[in-house]
């Protein structure tokens, strides 16, 4: 997934870097539960990049796909859902939880 990833990232000028973090972050006294996925832009020394955080206790139930990409515009429509599993009664069902991040990079 990481591989195709960045190249439809490059494919539009983008530098993309994927991290898994923890479930929980500690700001202040308060304990904060991190989303499934989140997506930042940041700055480094090579300029400014995107940032993939994958929440690692659901990392094997996250699908993150590129839907389309418009290199000529700079344009990428980013996927993100979370499968879950739930058994009830020996019935197996399925929750997609979806996400849709348009990328326009300037």
């Amino acid at each position: 997934m990481i591989p195709s990833l960045k190249e439809k990232f490059r494919k539009i000028g983008a530098r993309v870097d994927v991290t898994l973090t923890g479930a929980t972050r500690v700001r202040g006294f308060t304990r904060i539960q991190n989303p499934p996925a989140s997506l930042d832009v940041l700055n480094d020394n090579k300029g400014e990049f995107f940032q993939i955080r994958i929440r690692e206790d659901i990392s094997e139930q996250l699908d993150i796909s590129v839907l389309e990409v418009q290199a000529k515009d700079k344009h990428l429509v980013l996927l993100a859902r979370q499968i879950v599993f739930a058994i009830e009664e020996r019935v197996l069902s399925a929750y997609t939880g979806v996400q849709l991040v348009s990328l326009d990079r300037f």
